[in-house]
């Protein structure tokens, strides 16, 4: 998933951003299937504070091209839509326990700025 919300996958070339977007909404309901009863297990889930971070900072940069838009009013169709999506993302991967890092505490800290911006243009 990181790989497609990043622009680091190569075969994205002739695959639309939302289509990529799409992907990784489909491949997150997946993964939420699949990890729901390991969720009711007494040890928690983890996942590795690099992987955290890679698809912390991933989602970051999807946001901040969302931000752009809004505040050029230049708000693409499915906009709201990949927003939701992201939104979805980062609560899934907030649902595992991991060590934050000081890169992780600096993106959480300005996702709070960035919801409460998304919330006064009345996006949320």
């Amino acid at each position: 998933m990181t790989e497609f919300l990043s622009d680091e996958q190569p075969t994205r070339i002739n695959t639309s951003d939302d289509e990529c977007v799409r992907r990784v909404g489909e491949l997150q309901n997946v993964l939420i299937h699949v990890s729901q009863p390991l969720r009711d297990s007494p040890s928690p889930l983890v996942v590795d504070p690099s992987i955290h971070e890679a698809f912390t900072i991933a989602l970051d940069k999807r946001f901040k091209i969302l931000e752009a838009e809004i505040l050029c009013h230049k708000i693409q169709p499915r906009s709201k839509e990949n927003l939701a999506i992201f939104s979805r993302l980062l609560q899934f991967i907030l649902s595992f326990k991991s060590i934050l890092t000081p890169k992780l505490k600096e993106i959480y800290s300005s996702f709070s700025r960035l919801f409460f911006r998304f919330a006064l243009v009345g996006l949320t």
